[in-house]
C-alpha cells in the first residue's frame, strides 16, 4: 500500500491506474512513498502540526491529519488506537471541548503510541 503525505491530503493512496490511453494522467510526480509510516512517527510528524493549531486553518490542518493517522492505525490493524484518534479528532471539532482538549493532548498522543506499538 502506498502512502501519501501531501498539505492538501495525508493518508493511503487512493488513485487509480490510468487505463484509458486517449486521457493521460496529468498529475506532476507520484506524490505518494512506498510504504505507509509507522504509527509512532505519524504521531511525531502530528506533533509538528500542533505549533500551528492556534489559527482555525492550523485547527483545520491538525484534524485532517488525526484522521489520516486514524486511517493508518486502522489500516495496521491498531484498532484501539484508531478509535482514541477518531474521539481526538471529533472533539477537536468541537468548540466546547476544543482547548481543553489541546490542553491534554499530549498525554493523548502518548496514550496513542503505546496503544500502536
Amino acid at each position: 500500500m502506498k502512502w501519501v503525505d501531501d498539505p492538501k491530503y495525508y493518508g493511503p493512496d487512493r488513485r487509480r491506474r490510468n487505463v484509458d490511453p486517449r486521457r493521460p494522467d496529468r498529475r506532476n510526480g507520484d506524490g505518494a512513498s512506498v510504504a505507509a509510516p509507522s504509527i509512532a512517527m505519524a504521531i511525531r510528524q502530528l506533533r509538528m502540526r500542533l505549533l500551528d493549531a492556534n489559527t482555525p486553518r492550523g485547527l483545520a490542518d491538525l484534524r485532517d491529519r488525526i484522521k489520516g493517522i486514524a486511517q493508518l492505525a486502522t489500516l495496521q490493524n491498531k484498532h484501539q488506537a484508531a478509535q482514541l484518534l477518531t474521539k481526538l479528532h471529533t472533539a477537536l471539532g468541537d468548540s466546547s471541548q476544543c482547548t481543553r482538549v489541546l490542553g491534554q493532548i499530549d498525554q493523548i498522543l502518548n496514550r496513542v503510541v503505546e496503544l500502536g506499538d
